[in-house]
């Protein structure tokens, strides 16, 4: 139940409330007020509401206040929306943060790397000077594109699935000493722009195990260092992976290593995915000036087959260069979806066969075959890596049918509302 401002007059925010300008990229001007490690960007109404209750906590004063400086007869509706905003996320005195935190998506966290360890590793933030990241980060894409070509996604799926449990352990430890340095330029991006990071961990995003980085400061840096550091962690596993790749070629010329690499880059291109909250949403976020770029990206698709008196109005308040970002990176999207639809359909294929082509066997040949615990270990070792491919596969085709259908629960319930 809300806060009734008719019925409550005295108000007390948390002390720890603090509240910056918030560079959008708009002209109507936003603010951030962050507590607890926790973030929410509000208007300007809000703003000067707050910092009118901050200074007194009398809710009459504040309607004087608006009164006096900006000739504005507050609302009754206006002050409840801002009070029951106030009580739904914990920023009143004496509110309990449990609640919330049990909401967050990133749970079970694990400190790898402490926070004061994290803030002395300035060795890399050169690499974020204006020379060195531009022409870096071009050659880093050129040799993706060199990968992609080189490793089509049938025949990189077909190697993985020949991989052996030892040395499908062996390609996870590459990848995540490659995720660390991942997390590295996430921290490292904001120590170059005058932030100060906080500890790198692990976590469970949703039901996926992750590392993280808390770059919660980001949000006081302007809208174009706060784009850097959500491409650092990118650009930082790009090029750990470019020099591992390197290596490899010239002097170990081990398969091992060069799956972990190519897993590694289609780890990359998932990242850019924005419609999940990994670095391509938060990079496209802060391009933008939008919190919820999903949403805004269908509106702009869709809005090239609509007429323009029926264009959304958050679609007509985005400028001619913003559509087009917005319309280029739906393309790039698409172009690794199909990629990655052809990965996910070759694994299934050949899983689907080789479990076909064992139960035949089993059926037909149940006689002359010898069970024994060394047979039977041989066997599951032998197809480790088919079953985690195809329990991958599934659950990321039954993922996406949830994610479509609650996307069209949720449009049928607006336009219903």
């Amino acid at each position: 139940m809300g806060i009734d401002a008719g019925c409550a007059d005295e108000i007390l925010l948390k002390k720890n409330i603090d509240i910056t300008e918030f560079d959008d990229g708009s002209e109507q001007g936003s603010y951030l007020i962050r507590c607890n490690d926790r973030c929410w960007k509000v208007s300007a109404f809000v703003y000067v509401f707050l910092s009118a209750l901050h200074d007194t906590s009398n809710l009459s004063s504040v309607r004087n206040y608006f009164q006096e400086h900006y000739h504005i007869a507050l609302q009754e509706k206006q002050i409840n929306d801002v009070l029951n905003f106030l009580q739904e996320n914990n920023l009143l005195e004496g509110s309990d943060d449990t609640k919330q935190k049990q909401k967050s998506i990133l749970w079970m966290r694990i400190t790898l790397i402490p926070a004061a360890l994290v803030k002395k590793i300035k060795v890399f933030t050169p690499l974020f000077r204006k020379g060195c990241i531009i022409p870096l980060s071009l050659i880093c894409l050129a040799w993706m594109i060199f990968i992609f070509f080189l490793y089509p996604s049938g025949e990189l799926a077909s190697q993985i699935q020949r991989l052996s449990p030892l040395y499908f352990l062996m390609s996870y430890l590459i990848i995540l000493s490659i995720s660390i340095f991942h997390e590295l330029g996430h921290s490292s991006a904001l120590l170059y722009h005058g932030g100060t990071p906080g500890r790198i961990g692990t976590a469970f995003y949703f039901f996926m195990p992750v590392l993280f980085t808390d770059v919660t400061d980001t949000w006081r840096l302007k809208r174009k260092n706060r784009f850097i550091v959500d491409y650092g962690g990118i650009y930082f596993q790009m090029l750990i992976s470019i020099l591992i790749f390197a290596v490899n070629h010239l002097f170990l010329h081990n398969q091992i290593v060069t799956m972990a690499v190519c897993m590694s880059t289609l780890q990359i291109i998932s990242n850019l995915n924005p419609f999940i909250k990994m670095d391509g949403y938060w990079m496209l976020c802060d391009t933008i000036g939008s919190t919820n770029v999903t949403l805004l990206m269908f509106s702009v698709l869709l809005n090239l087959f609509r007429k323009e008196e029926n264009c959304p109005h958050q679609v007509k308040a985005l400028s001619k260069e913003k559509r087009i970002i917005l319309i280029s990176y739906s393309v790039l999207f698409f172009a690794f979806i199909s990629y990655f639809t052809l990965f996910i359909l070759k694994s299934l294929d050949l899983a689907v066969a080789t479990l076909r082509a064992d139960l035949h066997i089993l059926l037909t040949e149940s006689d002359t075959l010898t069970f024994s615990f060394r047979n039977i270990l041989q066997y599951l070792s032998s197809r480790f890596t088919m079953y985690i491919i195809l329990i991958f596969s599934l659950r990321t085709v039954i993922g996406l049918i949830k994610k479509l259908a609650g996307g069209l629960q949720k449009r049928r319930t607006a336009h219903a509302a």
